[in-house]
């Protein structure tokens, strides 16, 4: 594996009831929000990065929060894990996308916990 980019995209154009989220205190935010997941499932699968890097954006109208997040994990000289949350994506891609030497995968996020909660 050369590289893997993941991502947990959605699109939420206006600002959101929730105050706890949208709010700027410590904890808020998108990348505070969805981050940890990615960054459990990646430390869980390869251990702690050599180094990293962060950029963060406020893109939505009115947002004083991020709503735009891309990690840049480094691990060894031929391995990086790219995860990306962005609040505009309309049309899903893939959130799963490896790259390899000898070809790419990639996979849809499907979560049916969360549509099976909304039935509740």
């Amino acid at each position: 594996m050369v590289e893997a980019h993941i991502r947990y995209d959605r699109y939420r154009y206006t600002i959101g009831p929730k105050v706890f989220k949208e709010t700027p205190m410590p904890g808020s935010g998108l990348l505070y929000d969805l981050g940890p997941h990615l960054l459990d499932m990646v430390f869980a699968l390869f251990g702690e990065p050599l180094s990293w890097t962060k950029t963060l954006g406020y893109y939505r109208p009115g947002t004083q929060v991020d709503d735009y997040a891309y990690l840049h994990l480094k691990y060894r000289k031929t391995s990086r894990y790219l995860l990306h949350e962005y609040a505009l994506v309309v049309e899903q891609q893939p959130a799963f996308v490896i790259n390899g030497t000898k070809g790419s995968y990639f996979k849809h996020r499907s979560d049916i916990q969360e549509t099976q909660l909304l039935k509740i």
